[in-house]
């Protein structure tokens, strides 16, 4: 790919005056949620626990044939018996620290250890007729597992291992279910309430409605765990102890095993068949109808971004896709920028197919016919409902009004190369121009500006503003990033890694900002102050190239190289999904309120979307033109708390809403994060509005106090 993405030559000059509007055909490209099934060669193995490898491989245990298996990445199962004498009976598995698999014997009474080319060693557990349940692995480095004692009449034990091997023992007060490392970096497990176990042993009991079955720690650094019983519920218990239950949430059976998704939903399974998705204000879905026969049973997340579960009865393992893959079909086009207008509609720019399109609220899709001679890159939205777009063939920038009236505005270089725009925060419209090394603005009345300084900028590719009201922008060719005032003062910052083409950028909820490394392989992060960090492990080829922050608080990217997306959530786990249709080169991406992402598919002539259930409200219809009446929603026992007007975006920690932080403030935040004082004490403490306090939040307020709020 060279300096600009082309998908042929486009070459012209002049632009047209005149535009027509035409519909565009709809369709979907597959059903939303791809389900693949992976029969295991062994007849009767009845797979049980799975989880992901070190290196991306599925591993699961194979409970009837005293067997690991293994599925890896081209779909392959390999099959490594447990040769020692006696029944062993593996039930569940964990990746450890060491990347060597872990897994309990329920039979045998043992440990197992199977490291990643498949060599098991076997460890007896010291209690006579011990019997290990779930196994995790640990904050200090070791795994940790549930264990009970035939022996006993009541109580039960945790167990933790060592690399080595060497057993220890934990005695607590009732038998335990489940267990798994906690946010808190203690260990949670479940019995007949939810108990809690440090590193060195200390163990506390809180108390449920019932037995709980599965935990596991979920996005809002709280436990979630399942309860059967009438009626089945899945519960949430907080590091202090409170526990908030949901309604009956009418599933097709009693909840067995949950996980976090990586759409930062829990996920769980039923003792009937189905495979259930709730969401942190307690809307529960079935996502895949299984019957009894086919029942899944453990479930982890692959690095995939699939959903990978076992299916005892059919013996076998699937895959079901966390995201609902559909598309919009736009004959004949390449769309590259996605843009998301004030009225909720959701703009692109065609450049393949010489248009601009609009998705209205309500899903009406209109596209604007620019005629020959255009190459529309970037698209963005002013108050009006107007979208302005920049024309990279005729080095122009175009408006066109909602009801298809366009006019343009050439650029004072022949051959510019606009590429990407963004509506400032003084009411005008800033632009890269790639080809003239400079950065240029529009007023809503077309009086043009170009921004160049003495030295040039270099290959300025991707335009955002920042939290701090400044203009960002990327430079490819300088290995830069750069801040602009809306005077003109321009800083440069140059990343650390050299020669990483950076493309995309987007304000993120945390107050900075986040800007994808085509060449680099990853995605980086970039304070106020210019302070760069780079993100994950470099993947060669990937190319991300476009950046959002998404409805759901999450950061949203997309890999044209590797047909991904990708996602960073609030707490930084990134997770890539794989598109469903090879090739498809994904590019421009941008959210609605109501929860859709949409995103180019550059090589189908598609728009694609997704509904991302963490993200509330769902999608609803919407009348075309107005714009939607959004109701807020809490996790399940929480209470939605009236905030009136809040101040403006990045005055964190002001609680009076004088628009200054002063050292009282600073207390109250504080006394909000350890839980001496209640949230509603200073709503504006919490800077990512995820409903609690922490570090991050903290660290915001205290730089409001520094620098002051924002004008």
């Amino acid at each position: 790919m060279g300096s600009r993405m082309t998908r042929r030559d486009w070459i012209g000059v002049g632009l047209a005056t005149l535009l027509c509007a035409a519909p565009a055909a709809a369709g979907l490209i597959l059903t939303p949620y791809g389900v693949d099934y992976f029969p295991i060669p062994t007849a009767g193995s009845s797979p049980l626990g799975i989880t992901v490898g070190p290196f991306g491989d599925i591993w699961f245990t194979e409970r009837d044939q005293e067997r690991i298996g293994r599925l890896d990445a081209d779909r392959m199962i390999t099959e490594y018996p447990l040769t020692s004498p006696g029944a062993h009976g593996p039930g569940f598995i964990a990746t450890g620290a060491d990347n060597n698999l872990w897994f309990t014997e329920v039979d045998g009474a043992a440990i197992g250890r199977i490291t990643p080319t498949g060599d098991i060693t076997e460890f007896p557990l010291p209690t006579m007729f011990a019997r290990p349940g779930s196994i995790t692995s640990g904050p200090d480095g070791n795994m940790w597992f549930t264990q009970l004692s035939l022996l006993r009449d009541v109580g039960g034990n945790i167990g933790r291992i060592t690399p080595n091997g060497t057993i220890s023992d934990f005695v607590i007060d009732d038998l335990a279910n489940f267990i798994t490392r906690g946010p808190d970096n203690a260990l949670w497990y479940t019995s007949r309430g939810i108990g809690r176990i440090t590193t060195n042993g200390q163990s506390r009991t809180f108390d449920i409605d019932g037995d709980a079955l599965a935990i596991t720690a979920g996005p809002d650094g709280a436990l979630w765990y399942t309860r059967g019983g009438l009626p089945d519920v899945v519960g949430r218990i907080a590091t202090t102890g409170e526990v908030t239950e949901s309604a009956d949430l009418g599933t097709d059976g009693s909840p067995l095993i949950l996980t976090r998704g990586p759409d930062d939903n829990l996920w769980f399974t039923t003792d009937h068949g189905g495979i259930w998705r709730l969401n942190l204000a307690g809307r529960a879905e079935e996502i895949l109808i299984l019957d009894e026969g086919h029942a899944a049973e453990d479930i982890t997340v692959g690095l995939d971004g699939g959903l990978w579960f076992t299916q005892p009865r059919a013996n076998q393992i699937g895959r079901l896709s966390s995201l609902g893959f559909e598309a919009l079909n736009v004959s004949g086009g390449a769309p590259m920028g996605v843009t998301r207008g004030p009225d909720e509609s959701v703009w692109y720019a065609d450049a393949g197919g010489n248009r601009v399109g609009r998705i209205d609220a309500n899903g009406g899709l209109v596209q604007f016919e620019l005629g020959g001679g255009h190459t529309p890159t970037a698209v963005a939205v002013g108050p009006d409902g107007s979208g302005w777009f920049t024309d990279q063939e005729s080095s122009s920038i175009g408006r066109i009004t909602r009801d298809g009236d366009m006019t343009a505005f050439p650029t004072f270089f022949d051959n510019a190369g606009p590429q990407d725009i963004v509506y400032g925060p003084d009411g005008n419209f800033w632009f890269t121009q790639f080809d003239a090394n400079s950065i240029g603005r529009i007023t809503p009345d077309g009086v043009l500006r170009d921004f160049s300084p003495v030295s040039a900028f270099t290959d300025p590719q991707g335009i955002a503003v920042g939290p701090d009201g400044n203009i960002w922008f990327t430079e490819r060719g300088a290995n830069k990033i750069g801040r602009m005032t809306t005077e003109g003062e321009a800083v440069e910052f140059t990343i650390p890694t050299a020669d990483t083409g950076p493309w995309g950028i987007a304000a993120g909820a945390d107050g900075n900002l986040y800007f994808a490394e085509y060449n680099g392989g990853r995605i980086a992060r970039i304070t106020t102050d210019g302070v760069i960090t780079e993100l994950g492990t470099p993947i060669a080829s990937s190319f991300p190239q476009f950046i959002t922050l998404g409805p759901d608080g999450a950061m949203w990217f997309t890999e044209s190289g590797a047909n991904r997306l990708g996602r960073i959530a609030r707490d930084g786990r990134m997770t890539k999904f794989d598109l469903p249709v090879s090739g498809s080169n994904p590019t421009g991406i941008a959210g609605r309120a109501d929860g859709r992402l949409f995103y180019g598919l550059f090589n189908l002539s598609q728009i694609g979307y997704v509904d991302l259930a963490a993200a509330e409200p769902t999608h609803t219809a919407t009348p075309s033109g107005s714009t939607p009446t959004l109701t807020p929603t809490v996790p399940p026992g929480s209470t939605a708390t009236a905030t009136g007007t809040p101040p403006s975006f990045g005055c964190y920690g002001d609680c009076d809403g004088d628009r200054t932080v002063v050292i009282s403030e600073l207390i109250a935040a504080v006394n909000i994060a350890l839980g001496s004082a209640p949230s509603s004490s200073c709503v504006n403490a919490d800077s990512d509005r995820d409903g609690t306090v922490r570090i991050n939040d903290l660290i915001a307020s205290v730089s409001s106090a520094l620098q002051g709020c924002p004008t």
